[in-house]
């Protein structure tokens, strides 16, 4: 079973594979198969999941930021409890 922690690590990158993986098999089958005037997709697909990856990061970086925010207020939380 995957651990908590680790999901947390993974899922924001989730969209960035899964349209890596697309990306991959659609240009695959552009390259590979029959040709097809595809002008300017294969640079709009190889691009593609770059933005989903720095997506990926940005929401990261919010819920490291989040997580050390909560164990902020839960430090304040306590230090005012036991000082009354």
């Amino acid at each position: 079973m995957v651990d908590i922690n680790r999901r947390r690590r993974i899922a924001p990158f989730n969209g960035a594979s899964f349209c890596f993986f697309l990306t991959l098999m659609t240009l695959v089958l552009l390259i590979v198969g029959r040709p097809i005037n595809s002008g300017s997709l294969i640079p709009f697909l190889s691009f593609l999941p770059i933005c989903f990856l720095s997506v990926g990061y940005t929401m990261k970086d919010l819920q490291d930021r989040i997580l050390v925010l909560e164990a902020e207020k839960a430090e304040r939380l306590v230090e005012t409890k036991q000082g009354q």
